[in-house]
């Protein structure tokens, strides 16, 4: 069902100053949706890694009882993240403010919002 990996346009490794060297990707469920979150380490970016875990826990998430959608966040200023949402067919949602958490951020996070019927319709 979500076996096809998605490739796309590589983007710029962000740096957001974590010293970490290993990919990180992770889902939660809070209410009625889920929520992906993920981080690499620049080694590791434009590989399509982070695209195919955000796509794979997306699959997941919505074999979950009573996931009605899926939401990334990430700050505008980082524009390899926004290619994850973009490949994988999630719709801008909306946008929200917080204090930045580490250098490099503008403290704005766009939200994106992939819900059950379009992902039924996706074409990964």
């Amino acid at each position: 069902m979500c076996s096809r990996r998605q490739t796309g346009p590589r983007s710029r490794p962000y740096n957001s100053g974590r010293e970490n060297t290993k990919p990180i990707p992770s889902v939660c469920q809070p209410r009625q949706g889920a929520v992906t979150a993920n981080w690499l380490a620049p080694a590791y970016t434009g590989h399509g890694l982070a695209t195919s875990a955000v796509a794979a826990l997306t699959c997941q998430a919505f074999e979950l009882p009573g996931i009605e959608g899926v939401e990334i966040d990430h700050d505008v200023l980082n524009h390899a993240s926004r290619g994850i949402p973009e490949r994988l067919g999630f719709a801008r949602s909306h946008v929200r403010t917080r204090v930045p958490q580490v250098p490099g951020e503008s403290g704005v996070h766009q939200i994106w919002r992939l819900d059950r019927a379009a992902f039924m319709r996706r074409t990964w």
